[in-house]
């Protein structure tokens, strides 16, 4: 992982599913502006709705990936090329979720939702957060 753990140590991998909770949101969200586009006359009216679906599609938060952790809490995102990442302290969770805030610029966010790990991968993230905090 890019000289960002030492050898001796083992990282611990996460695997991140797709969020079905995550995925049911982004289409109601989509459903109920599209609905409220037509209901109250927006000027781009029914032409719109195929935009709306298409952003839907194109900008969809819902997908899988791998989070990284090593010793002293150091994170790697590898399917963002990022690695040797540290936990800002506005990092929050609670008891269905949890926002990975990174301190290293640019700054990046990634919100894991409890349904995307495993229950020990979930435990292990949590224990990981709370010993950061």
């Amino acid at each position: 992982m890019r000289d960002c753990f030492s050898p001796s140590a083992r990282p611990e991998l996460l695997e991140l599913r797709p969020s079905r909770a995550l995925l049911a949101w982004w289409v109601a969200l989509h459903v109920v502006l599209g609905l409220a586009a037509v209901l109250v006359n927006l000027p781009i009216g029914l032409a719109g709705l195929p935009v709306l679906a298409l952003h839907a599609r194109l900008k969809n938060p819902v997908r899988g990936g791998l989070i990284v952790i090593g010793p002293g809490g150091r994170f790697a995102l590898p399917s963002a090329g990022r690695f040797n990442l540290s936990l800002a302290p506005s990092t929050r969770y609670g008891p269905g979720w949890a926002e990975l805030v990174f301190s290293d610029r640019p700054r990046a966010r990634l919100l894991v939702l409890r349904d995307q790990l495993d229950a020990q991968g979930w435990r292990r993230l949590r224990l990981t957060l709370g010993e950061a905090g």
